[in-house]
């Protein structure tokens, strides 16, 4: 299959069978969800071995050029009512990114260092029961609290996550996954019709990519990216893959077992990339 080299970057081993699996159930979904989308294509990547010209092709619809394609992402920058030209960016991902995280994590750090010395062997107890980190279990098992206690500025998508699928992670864990989601949060820049910079459309939107696992859905991106034809940094990419390789354990599993390096950290990257699609959806982002 097409994705070797990409498996190897991502510490995934796909199976044949899970392959033809997907192969057989992805179309009956595309075909079912494709009516409710407002723009739908379907893309020949140009990886094949057969491909001479290794250019990606348009299938679907028949008769689309690349041009009208492009046009399909042209925005427009949303502005403040009253003054011109002004980037809205009063959203909630942008306090964020403006300190507000920044000063919940002073505060609860202030608030973690006891000043009465009573207080100090309750710490040291709660330290000591946390667990010993370990490669063989996955990112999810290592950082997993027990308790359902949310915090930070996501606290409020956090809770209504299907628990019965996911674990929920500790104080410091949920900290680092809020630092990831700000980060990719805030990174879209969004170039308009008129050519004026901004981070926050007027009517945004969702891009859907699908295709078997390994077929080339990260090389399609991409490609099109470097032919001008797709304005990948105006959205925000919510992508596992990506997500995975921000967690400090990631290169640690890579080297040390590099076949399940992937699903070790599958749960906890699909964890934040539906925060991360949640908080971008009520920011506005694309």
């Amino acid at each position: 299959f097409f994705g070797k080299d990409r498996a190897l970057e991502t510490g995934r081993v796909i199976s044949k069978e899970t392959i033809d699996m997907a192969l057989q159930e992805i179309p009956k979904s595309v075909a079912i969800l494709s009516p409710l989308a407002d723009y739908f294509c379907e893309l020949h990547n140009g990886s094949s071995s057969d491909d001479k010209d290794n250019e990606i092709k348009i299938v679907f619809p028949i008769g689309e050029t690349w041009d009208h394609f492009k046009s399909r992402w042209l925005q427009t920058c949303a502005w403040v009512p009253g003054k011109q030209k002004q980037v809205y960016v009063e959203r909630m991902t942008n306090s964020i990114s403006n300190g507000a995280l920044q000063k919940e994590l002073q505060r609860i750090r202030g608030s973690s260092s006891p000043t009465n010395p009573q207080q100090r062997p309750l710490l040291l107890k709660r330290r000591s029961n946390h667990s010993c980190f370990s490669v063989l279990m996955s990112t999810e098992m290592n950082h997993k609290s027990n308790d359902k206690m949310f915090y930070g500025p996501y606290s409020h998508i956090r809770k209504n996550l299907d628990y019965d699928y996911h674990e929920n992670y500790v104080k410091e864990r949920q900290w680092l996954q809020d630092a990831i989601i700000s980060d990719m949060l805030t990174s879209a820049q969004i170039t308009d019709v008129n050519g004026d910079v901004c981070t926050t459309p007027t009517e945004p939107y969702i891009v859907f990519t699908a295709g078997a696992m390994g077929a080339g859905k990260s090389h399609t991106i991409h490609a099109l990216v470097a032919k001008g034809r797709f304005p990948l940094l105006a959205f925000v990419s919510v992508d596992p893959d990506e997500i995975r390789r921000h967690l400090p354990e990631y290169d640690l599993y890579v080297d040390q077992c590099p076949s399940i390096a992937g699903e070790l950290t599958r749960k906890e990257s699909g964890y934040i990339a539906e925060i991360l699609t949640e908080a971008a959806l009520q920011a506005g982002k694309l």
